[in-house]
């Protein structure tokens, strides 16, 4: 397995400044818009990739343990957002590439 940092520097996925929670262990990725489905199917230390940039993205990733959260296709998120998956310590990071795409440079990344 890799880290949350490891995987962010070999994809070029960018992190929030002052992310939190880089040296979690990354063991898989999962694709999902859709809370209510992230939040009874993400698997526990994966990396999600959404384009969905809400407070309650970091409530869903704090509830399934999730390793970090991929805000995919350039989607900005508010300061807060950021804020608070620092302080429940959750990694954030960015990609401007498509989910489909980020989804699939975290995979190869983590053969």
């Amino acid at each position: 397995m890799k880290t949350v940092e490891e995987i962010a520097r070999e994809t070029g996925i960018s992190s929030a400044q002052g992310c939190a929670g880089l040296t979690r262990e990354v063991s898989g990725v999962y694709c999902c818009d859709l809370l209510s489905m992230a939040m009874t199917h993400a698997p526990s230390g994966c990396a999600w990739v959404t384009v969905i940039a809400h407070l309650n993205t970091v409530a869903v990733a704090v509830l399934r343990e999730v390793s970090c959260i991929v805000i995919a296709e350039g989607v900005a998120a508010d300061e807060e957002i950021p804020q608070r998956a620092r302080e429940q310590g959750v990694a954030l990071l960015y990609s401007n590439q498509p989910a489909f795409e980020t989804a699939s440079a975290i995979a190869q990344a983590l053969v």
